[in-house]
């Protein structure tokens, strides 16, 4: 994702989140309609608790929250009322907002 960015002559601004508690999220990305957290895993099968990290850090992030996504193994892209998922094949996507 990063390498696209620079090719279209855009300032790279990812960041990652991990608190005292360990909680984390991957990646952050902005956006002009706010922060996008983002969690990847490498399981082909979504499990609930891929959204823990998201979940809490919209719950104490003091920024706006423009999408949570979760980039995943699998090869279904779905969305879902509090989330967005992408296979890894499409998870350029993501960089668009």
């Amino acid at each position: 994702m990063e390498g696209k960015r620079f090719n279209d002559a855009s300032q790279a601004n990812f960041y990652y989140f991990r608190d005292s508690n360990r909680n984390e999220v991957d990646l952050l990305l902005e956006s002009p309609k706010g922060l996008i957290p983002i969690e990847i895993k490498s399981a082909q099968t979504i499990s609930s608790s891929f959204f823990k990290g998201l979940d809490y850090f919209e719950s104490v992030s003091k920024d706006a929250i423009a999408d949570k996504v979760l980039i995943y193994g699998g090869s279904e892209k779905q969305k879902r009322t509090k989330y967005s998922i992408y296979p890894y094949d499409r998870c350029q996507r993501v960089t668009r907002y």
